[in-house]
């Protein structure tokens, strides 16, 4: 499989979360509310990059999204609230979500940062 952006990584992360807690996969409506793309085609685009990529499979029925059988999907969800100050940070600072989190929960329960740990 090949290598993914963080823009890509932040949706197969969402999706991911999205099938464990409702059993089902999200909407492409869903995708770009919980990412704040402006378009349902921006979701669209990144599902058929993870696609390509062999992270996802889907056919044309509504909801068909799924994970490839050996990705796990994250067991964690964050209120809507928290993504939405998540994404506006990580728009201003160009930083990943998933190092913003690392690095908050590590700091939360006092261990080293992403940063401290690259010096």
């Amino acid at each position: 499989m090949m290598g993914i952006t963080s823009r890509q990584r932040d949706a197969l992360a969402f999706i991911g979360a999205y099938i464990e807690q409702h059993g089902c996969s999200p909407s492409l409506g869903d995708i770009a509310a919980a990412m704040q793309y402006r378009s349902k085609s921006a979701a669209h685009r990144v599902v058929a990059e993870l696609k390509q990529r062999g992270y996802l499979t889907a056919s044309r029925l509504p909801r068909s999204i799924a994970l490839r059988s050996g990705q796990p999907a994250p067991s964690y969800v964050l209120p809507p609230q928290v993504q939405s100050m998540l994404a506006g940070y990580c728009a201003a600072s160009g930083e990943c979500a998933a190092d913003v989190v690392a690095d908050a929960v590590a700091l939360h329960l006092g261990g080293l940062t992403s940063a401290e740990e690259a010096s």
